[in-house]
């Protein structure tokens, strides 16, 4: 108890600071809204929906309990007033929410208003107030009563045409017998038969074209609802059906410039060259700089098929996910023939090469370096919409945690002494590269193809590291939510030309002199990533990354083929041993959404890598640690466990990560936003050594080896990047004897119990 008696009093001292003086700014005769709290006997109302409608809500809140605006706006208000605090006061803080009678009699109005769209026509919405000092409390109560039911539902449709699409697709219909006589369900129903409607050709026909007729006198709560659509009526009176088009020819600007459009007008079109191609028309006003054939295996708008809006979005999608046009534009015009429809594709190109240089300063669990990167870009090198970026970066760094004894690679007067240089080229396809046609599949998917290769050197005062890679790989999209990704290959070789033989002795003999000898990795993996984000709607939402890799399998079936084992058991790929191992993840986030302002993120982890055969550890580059800013924040990168184990050369890695992290998000002002968080895990071994005791994983008590951080953080948001700051400081470290592994409030805080962490974008 004497443990946590700090906490305690810590977290009452706050309650206290931030409840004391709220309503020093509040006149006489008025009072604090504290609380608005809705009550009602249904629990199929939808509780966010009700408090929407509320038009009188109390100061934001900091984790249900802190009116932290408020009080910023007390203190900056209170004595005497200079410039910079009314700024202050103004900005960071809110002044207080004075109750206001008439927004109460507005917002029982509305709920009401909303309760009878919603059904409930006899609902009965009341407010009470409750008053302490000079707070005061708002309860609306809410008696829905016996709603109305949908009882028949009939169509009353004049175009025969019409009436039979819409009779094929009333299973899809969101206007069902006995269902509440919801309004804004009628609304949705209008929208999704005009959508149906334009997906059979009928471009000009819009939502207000359908109508709904309610009869409420049959009793018994029961309501009859009858759709109609009425024939269209002409300039002169005249009513006729409504026409279905049907797409004519299909035309497509390929270099098309909106500003010349504007200005020249009729005479910017007459500019163009054509080239037609199975039955397509390509416009350019100088050379045709992308393939046809790329434009048409984007496109969904074919010749002689009806006008459909779900072809026009697919063909919308598809074009912009090539990444080439910073405009897509898609328009429609009457055809000279009756009832057809011309299509109009315009489509402005980024420029084709791009440079960029950025420079920037890091640190690295406090080591201080510069870096900087010269990034090229080229889209559309080949002609058919592939694009290849190519990077060259540098960094040099001061490693502090490292001294050399008698051996230098760096001169001794430069004042850093870590290096890295390194280059990567990448070039995306936007098809599957296979010997096989996949037309279909690669419509319907979008799928790319990725080729890369990179070279990295590392030069540091513990040993001189070069990493080459290569990799061949897929992506497509399974749904608007899932997607897929598929390497058969990728090589990783690591060179180790020089290490420093104080760092030899310190790892020899133990898990970590295998990841530092020359090795080839040889990876095929599969991953998928699955993101239900929805940033138009206020709702929760989950992302889920799963992966699965294997490597060195298909090297030793082949070396065990022709018998070509070394004299120490192992296999070698071009004079080099290689890795074998099978790797499975998965990550999984849920993100909750309290209000405009705060929300909270959870995270789950939980990684296992099995090395065998003719590697008995993984990789280093496949090993997981902890710590760091996207980790376990109260501890600097890779200087947590494994398990109860100290690593004191601040380098640990292990072959199981488990990982849970909680964040709560709140906006403080302008694009200031707070965090509070919480993350627990750590890294174990798969197997007990001699030299990592207490590092293994056990499940009977690997709760055990739980290190439990929290903290604060500040992130500022300017929309196209967030950069963090966190601070975490330990709770619960694992490392240390049972019995001291909670931190102990009661004593000196030191250096090593917390940590600062710089990043950009969130850490999940």
């Amino acid at each position: 108890m004497q443990k946590l008696s700090f906490n305690i009093k810590l977290f009452i001292f706050i309650i206290v600071l931030t409840a004391c003086n709220s309503t020093r700014f509040v006149p006489e005769n008025s009072f604090l809204l504290n609380k608005v709290k809705v009550k009602t006997d249904n629990k199929n109302i939808n509780q966010e929906d009700i408090e929407s409608y509320i038009k009188q809500k109390p100061n934001k809140k900091i984790l249900y309990l802190f009116k932290f605006h408020l009080y910023v706006y007390n203190i900056m208000h209170k004595g005497k007033q200079r410039p910079w605090k009314s700024k202050i006061g103004n900005v960071v803080g809110e002044e207080p929410v004075i109750y206001d009678i008439d927004k109460t009699i507005k917002s029982c109005n509305q709920v009401s208003t909303y309760l009878k769209n919603k059904g409930y026509y006899y609902s009965v919405v009341t407010d009470s107030i409750k008053t302490h000092k000079k707070k005061l409390y708002v309860f609306y109560t809410i008696k829905t009563k016996k709603p109305y039911k949908i009882h028949n539902i009939t169509y009353k449709i004049e175009d025969p045409k019409i009436l039979k699409i819409i009779y094929r697709d009333t299973l899809n219909s969101l206007v069902k017998k006995g269902n509440l006589f919801d309004i804004d369900v009628l609304q949705n129903e209008r929208i999704r038969m005009t959508d149906k409607l334009k997906g059979n050709g009928y471009f000009y026909f819009i939502k207000e074209n359908i109508e709904f007729s309610a009869d409420t006198s049959i009793g018994n709560y029961n309501t009859d609802i009858e759709i109609i659509i009425n024939n269209q009526q002409t300039e002169n009176n005249v009513k006729e059906y409504y026409k279905q088009y049907v797409i004519d020819s299909v035309f497509f600007y390929t270099d098309f410039d909106l500003k010349n459009a504007l200005q020249e007008k009729e005479n910017y079109f007459r500019k163009f060259d054509t080239i037609q191609q199975n039955g397509y028309f390509f416009m350019s006003a100088n050379e045709l700089k992308i393939k046809p054939k790329v434009l048409l295996r984007a496109n969904y708008i074919y010749n002689k098929t009806y006008y459909d809006i779900k072809d026009v979005e697919r063909t919308y999608r598809n074009l912009t996910s090539l990444k080439c046009f910073k405009l897509v534009n898609i328009k429609f015009s009457e055809s000279s023939r009756p009832n057809y429809l011309n299509t109009y594709i315009e489509l402005s190109p980024f420029n084709k090469q791009s440079y960029k240089l950025d420079a920037e300063g890091t640190n690295s669990s406090g080591n201080l370096g510069v870096a900087g990167n010269i990034s090229y870009q080229n889209k559309n090198i080949f002609g058919g919409a592939q694009i290849f970026d190519f990077k060259i970066r540098g960094a040099i760094e001061r490693q502090t945690a490292v001294i050399r004894e008698n051996e230098q690679q760096i001169q001794q007067y430069l004042p850093f002494n870590t290096m890295e240089f390194g280059s990567e080229a990448k070039l995306y396809f936007h098809t599957f590269l296979v010997p096989f046609t996949m037309e279909q599949f690669v419509k319907r998917r979008n799928p790319k193809t990725t080729i890369s290769a990179s070279y990295n050197y590392q030069q540091r005062p513990d040993y001189t590291r070069t990493i080459s890679n290569t990799s061949f790989g897929y992506v497509w999209q399974g749904n608007k939510n899932l997607k897929h990704f598929f390497n058969p290959i990728e090589i990783n070789y690591v060179n180790l030309p020089y290490i420093s033989t104080k760092f030899k002795n310190s790892i020899n003999g133990t898990l970590l002199e295998n990841s530092y000898t020359n090795h080839i990795v040889t990876v095929s993996s599969y991953g998928f990533i699955f993101n239900d984000a929805n940033f138009t709607k206020r709702h929760d939402n989950i992302y889920i990354r799963g992966l699965f890799e294997s490597s060195g399998n298909l090297l030793t079936l082949y070396n065990n083929l022709h018998n070509s084992k070394t004299t120490d058991g192992s296999y070698t790929f071009f004079k080099t041993i290689y890795a074998q191992f099978v790797k499975a993840e998965c990550d999984l986030r849920f993100y909750h959404k309290i209000s405009k302002s705060s929300n909270m993120a959870y995270r789950a982890f939980g990684g296992v890598g099995i090395p065998y055969g003719n590697l008995k550890v993984l990789p280093f580059e496949k090993r997981y640690f902890a710590g760091g800013a996207s980790s376990i924040r109260a501890w600097p990168v890779r200087s947590l466990g494994p398990g109860n184990y100290y690593d004191s050369l601040n380098n640990a890695t292990a072959d199981i990560k488990i990982e849970a992290n909680f964040e709560y998000r709140f906006k403080l002002f302008w694009v200031i936003e707070g965090a509070l968080f919480v993350d627990a895990g750590n890294i174990w071994d798969l197997h007990k050594t001699a030299e990592r005791p207490q590092a293994e994983f056990n499940s009977k008590n690997f709760y055990n080896g739980i290190a439990i951080g929290y903290g604060a953080g500040m992130r500022l948001d300017f929309s196209f990047f967030i950069f963090r700051i966190d601070f975490g400081i330990k709770g619960r470290d694992p490392s240390q004897a049972i019995g001291e592994r909670w931190l102990q409030w009661h004593r000196k805080i030191l250096p090593s119990d917390y940590s600062f962490n710089l990043g950009i974008g969130y850490p999940f």
